[in-house]
């Protein structure tokens, strides 16, 4: 007699299996979504990047690295690095929080010079996401090397720059550190920056902070000329930058030859409709949305 062998598996034992499976970030919160990333060449315009590149990479649960494009998704516990000469946009937009965080080894102004005097600058900067296990309604990102051009809008933000935690609310503020992540600056443009390790400290706008690990924040002098500098990168790298972004169907290597060969076709059809070689005229107009 043969016998016959049935297995029987639950749904709900499925569904378990499945999320098992699932992917590392199922579990993690979303923080926000790469908006832009752009390159910027040694004397170069900055130049738009469309895909995935090892400009921008994150690590996920494991060591690792994957090159990120526009439109990709990070999660709390990311690991994040951004190379020199490359700028990276995330827009945050979350229930309680909102705002834009750009992602840059360093500082610079719109000819290319170093406006932050840090001794030495990352060729790689290097991030994190904290997971907000103690429920106080914050957003958590940690510099470990780097710098970062905040421009927040809604809910806490508490950012680690050379150990020291800043608590931000609708302000816009840089950050600025050293490879080693031991030696920075903070600059606040608009609003105020608590240091919740350091009671009494607030910095306003136009007031510079210096951050050195094992010492505490304080409040560093500086010059008119030296703060609007810091005002005119500030506003360069997180904003004025993405609207200097060239188009490739704009730029003379496309343009010179698009305009050949549209020229080219136009001749072409108009000398054929008069020659008189049929009873059908054909006119052609063609239009370029320069």
């Amino acid at each position: 007699m043969r016998r016959e062998s049935r297995i029987c598996i639950t749904i709900p034992a499925i569904l378990l299996v499945l999320a098992a499976a699932g992917p590392a970030h199922a579990q993690q919160n979303r923080v926000g979504r790469v908006e832009k990333i752009a390159s910027l060449g040694a004397g170069a315009r900055p130049v738009r990047i469309t895909r995935a590149t090892d400009l921008v990479e994150i690590a996920r649960g494991g060591p690792a690295w994957i090159a990120v494009g526009p439109n990709e998704v990070l999660y709390d516990l990311d690991r994040l690095r951004v190379r020199r000469y490359a700028d990276m946009r995330l827009v945050v937009e979350r229930p309680a929080h909102q705002g834009r965080l750009t992602f840059l080894a360093e500082v610079l102004d719109d000819d290319g010079g170093r406006v932050f005097n840090v001794s030495n600058v990352p060729e790689r900067a290097n991030y994190r996401f904290i997971a907000d296990t103690m429920n106080t309604g914050e957003l958590g990102v940690v510099i470990d090397s780097g710098a970062l051009v905040v421009r927040w809008d809604a809910g806490r933000l508490r950012v680690t720059a050379a150990g020291h935690p800043a608590l931000i609310t609708e302000t816009r503020v840089v950050f600025v550190t050293d490879a080693a992540g031991t030696s920075g600056f903070l600059y606040v443009e608009e609003g105020t920056v608590e240091f919740p390790a350091t009671p009494g400290l607030v910095a306003g706008a136009g007031q510079v902070v210096r951050l050195q690990a094992g010492t505490p924040p304080a409040i560093a002098p500086a010059e008119p000329a030296q703060l609007a500098r810091y005002r005119a990168a500030s506003r360069y790298n997180a904003d004025r930058i993405w609207s200097r972004l060239t188009p490739f169907w704009r730029k003379p290597a496309f343009l010179l030859p698009a305009v050949g060969v549209v020229a080219g076709a136009t001749a072409y059809f108009v000398t054929r409709s008069d020659s008189g070689a049929g009873p059908d005229r054909v006119r052609v107009i063609i239009r370029i949305p320069f």
